[in-house]
């Protein structure tokens, strides 16, 4: 039976069940995927089915962290992006293939440019989406010297949406369905305009270790969920709330915009 079929379907939704990180979930998917759609990397993000948040983030050679950030938010205004994956939600087809070398209303020549530098020559992104609420997306890319994506690979792998969607709600209720049994106090982290860490109590240290995401070094920005946290609180001015399932349990990740006034007074 095909990859497609409910054997292959059926194999990868138990695989995920059994895995223990996010990043041998997005292993087992990316494995499971490339027998129909060869890849020779791969970015999977979850969000919040809830809030609508980033909740975590598994990724093998897909883009570095400061080109990923250029290529999310486009480069003009911040959010003003013409490929953002809110409009492939919106159907009907959840899949769309972007070429580092063809010109075109979905990357600008600035965007290609960043694309071609990291070594991606195509690009083909999945909305993931069931039942009307969104799960995540998923970026397929295959390097410059390679041959681009096609209607076909689109046709699968939009085929292939729900299968995802399906491993990955299999790989959170197999965990604990509660709160993290890691027993740290809740943690404090100071995010700057510049995305990177001011100040953290210890205990913040601690979790943002559990969840995988520390940055790379101490005058580095945030990675993927803190990040897109972080971002939406400043887009909306208002509190954010996302949660990360890990083998422990839940991590809830709680964002919102700091106000004070002069040093040593309140607030």
């Amino acid at each position: 039976m095909s990859v497609q079929g409910s054997a292959g379907r059926g194999a990868v939704v138990g695989a995920a069940g059994e895995v223990g990180s996010t990043a041998e979930l997005g292993a087992v998917i990316s494995r499971w995927i490339g027998r129909v759609v060869p890849h020779d990397g791969y970015m999977l993000a979850a969000v919040d089915p809830v809030t609508g948040a980033g909740s975590f983030l598994a990724r093998e050679n897909g883009y570095s962290v400061t080109a990923a950030r250029r290529l999310t938010l486009g480069d003009r205004p911040e959010d003003d992006h013409s490929f953002a994956f809110e409009r492939l939600v919106a159907g009907p087809a959840r899949v769309a293939v972007v070429d580092a070398g063809t010109p075109g209303p979905c990357r600008t020549p600035a965007m290609r440019a960043v694309m071609a530098d990291e070594g991606v020559g195509s690009e083909l992104r999945v909305a993931l989406v069931d039942a009307g609420t969104v799960w995540g997306g998923l970026v397929l890319v295959r390097a410059r010297e390679g041959r681009p994506f096609s209607e076909a690979d689109s046709a699968r792998a939009q085929r292939l949406g729900p299968g995802v969607v399906a491993a990955m709600k299999r790989y959170v209720v197999g965990g604990p369905l509660e709160p993290s049994r890691l027993d740290l106090p809740p943690g404090v982290l100071v995010v700057g305009d510049d995305e990177v860490p001011m100040a953290a109590t210890p205990s913040a240290r601690d979790w943002i270790g559990e969840l995988g995401t520390a940055p790379a070094g101490p005058d580095a920005p945030l990675e993927s969920t803190l990040w897109d946290l972080s971002r939406a609180t400043r887009r909306t001015g208002a509190s954010c709330l996302t949660r990360v399932p890990t083998r422990r349990g839940w991590v809830a990740l709680h964002a919102q915009p700091m106000t004070g006034g002069a040093p040593g007074r309140w607030p």
